[in-house]
């Protein structure tokens, strides 16, 4: 997993194993800089900031969107107040694929 932040947005980028593994339930963490987890919950895409880490909350509905869409570099993506939210698998390790 990759966290891109830009002004007013943030991209989260997942292989495509990872998008397996929050489809079977699992959470995605990630320590550097900066520490993120991606937790297979909720009803749609909500991103919060909790003690300096970043926690994506996606719903079970959205991953299988993200997983039926097969290749496709825009991803699943949501607003939350002026952020824009991105969840994208990496196309360049992506077997799956493109939608027709």
């Amino acid at each position: 997993m990759n966290i891109r932040i830009g002004n007013q947005n943030i991209r989260f980028k997942v292989t495509e194993d990872e998008l397996g593994q929050l489809l079977s339930g699992d959470t995605l963490e990630i320590n550097s800089l900066i520490s993120a987890r991606i937790i297979p919950n909720g009803s749609d895409i909500l991103v919060k900031h909790n003690n300096g880490e970043l926690i994506l909350m996606v719903s079970k509905q959205r991953l299988l969107e993200l997983m039926d869409m097969g290749k496709n570099r825009e991803g699943i993506s949501a607003q939350q107040g002026d952020l824009s939210l991105y969840l994208q698998v990496d196309v360049r390790k992506d077997s799956r694929a493109k939608a027709k």
